[in-house]
C-alpha cells in the first residue's frame, strides 16, 4: 500500500485541528477499518473515544481520500512490568537485596541434575550461595530491617553459580577478562510456595499471550551470513523490543568490574528505537521471528550526543553462556 506524500501533507495540515475536538485521540493513514474488519483500501483513520459521541466537524475526506472513524484509545504499554507472576517465567523482574533489580531471562535446565534454574546476569544477582533473605525475589524483596517480618511468598531461591570477568589474560596482568556476565538461580523456594517454573517468555504482561511458549533452539552465530541479524528481547523495564545485531567479537569494558575488567567476544545490537534500559539486564535475546535463543543481554550504550541511552545493547552469545555455566536453554 503506497501512501502519497501529498496525502501525508494534507493530513498534517489538519490533524491538530481535529485533535483539538473533544473525544478525538489520533489521526493517521492506512488500511480502512469498519467494525473491526480491515480492507485493503487507503484511508485517513481517526480514533475517537466513543462512537456514540462522535464530535461534529469531522470531514468525510482529506486530500481526496475517504475518512474512517474508529473507536479506540491509546495508552502506554505499561512498562516497567513489576507484576508478581504466579509462575516463574522469562522476562520478569527480579531483585537481590542490596545489589539491584534486573530481569530473569529464562528458566533453563542444569546440564547435570536437570534442575530448572533461573538465568540472569551476575551484576543483577551478586555472589552465589548467599542465604535468605539475601537471595533472589520476584518481583521485589521485602524491607530488610530489625523487627520487620519477612514474608517468603515472593522468594525464588539462592544464586547457584555465576560467571564474570575474574581471570587475568596474562600472568601479573592488571586486566581481568571473562566470557560472560551471568548467573543461575535456584527456584526451589518458589516451587515450594506453588510458583512453578515455566519455559515461556512473557510478552506484554500478566494475562497476555507469551512472547514464546518455550525456547526450542539456540542460534549458531558462526553460521554463514548470520550477521547482520534481526533479533528481539523482553526485559521487565522496556518490554519487547526489536533490533539488528550488527557487531560481533567485541571486547567491551565491563563497568561493574572497574576500568580494567573486560568481556570478550560480545555482540552489539542496534535497536529500532531504544532497545534496552536499566533493569533489562538478564533478558534473553531471541530470533525476531521464532523461539530460538541468541544471547544474554547485559549492557547498553550511555547517553551521548549521537544516540539516546539504550539505543545499542550488548549481549553474550547464548552458546557461550551455556558452556560457561553448564546448562541448556532448551528444555528436554
Amino acid at each position: 500500500m503506497d501512501i502519497p506524500p501529498e496525502l501525508v501533507e494534507a493530513k498534517r495540515a489538519v490533524e491538530f485541528g481535529l485533535l483539538a475536538l473533544p473525544g478525538v485521540n489520533a489521526v493517521g493513514l492506512g488500511m480502512r477499518e469498519e467494525n473491526g474488519e480491515l480492507f485493503d483500501e487507503l484511508s485517513v483513520v481517526i480514533y475517537v473515544e466513543d462512537m456514540a459521541q462522535v464530535p461534529d466537524g469531522l470531514p468525510e475526506r482529506i486530500g481526496d481520500v475517504g475518512v474512517c472513524i474508529v473507536e479506540r484509545s491509546v495508552e502506554p504499554c505499561g512498562f516497567p512490568d513489576v507484576a508478581r507472576y504466579p509462575d516463574v517465567r522469562g522476562g520478569i523482574a527480579i531483585r537481590k537485596p542490596h545489589v539491584g533489580t534486573g530481569t530473569l531471562g529464562a528458566v533453563v535446565v542444569d546440564a547435570q541434575s536437570l534442575e530448572r534454574l533461573g538465568l540472569s546476569c551476575f551484576h543483577v544477582t551478586g555472589d552465589a550461595h548467599e542465604a535468605f533473605p539475601h537471595s533472589i525475589w520476584q518481583p521485589d524483596n521485602p524491607p530488610i530491617a530489625v523487627g520487620v517480618s519477612i514474608v517468603k511468598d515472593d522468594n525464588l531461591g539462592e544464586v547457584e553459580r555465576v560467571d564474570f570477568p575474574q581471570t587475568a589474560p596474562l600472568p601479573f596482568s592488571p586486566i581481568l577478562a571473562g566470557m560472560s556476565d551471568a548467573a543461575l538461580i535456584h527456584l526451589d523456594v518458589a516451587a515450594a510456595a506453588g510458583r512453578l517454573p515455566s519455559p515461556a517468555i512473557a510478552d506484554q504482561g500478566p494475562g497476555q499471550p507469551n512472547l514464546v511458549g518455550a525456547v526450542t533452539a539456540t542460534a549458531d552465530l558462526n553460521a554463514p551470513g548470520w550477521l547482520p541479524h534481526r533479533i528481539r528481547k523482553r526485559g521487565f523495564a522496556t518490554g519487547p523490543t526489536n533490533g539488528l545485531a550488527y557487531h560481533r567479537f567485541l571486547t567491551v569494558n565491563w563497568e561493574p568490574g572497574g576500568p580494567n575488567a573486560f568481556l570478550i567476544d560480545q555482540v552489539a545490537v542496534l535497536g529500532d528505537g531504544v532497545f534496552c534500559d536499566q533493569g533489562d539486564s538478564g533478558s534473553l535475546v531471541l530470533e525476531e521471528t521464532g523461539p530460538t535463543a541468541v544471547g544474554l543481554l547485559w549492557g547498553r550504550n550511555k547517553q551521548s550526543a549521537f544516540a539516546p541511552a539504550g539505543k545499542t545493547g550488548y549481549f553474550t552469545e547464548i552458546r557461550t553462556v551455556q558452556a560457561q555455566l553448564g546448562f541448556s536453554t532448551v528444555w528436554p
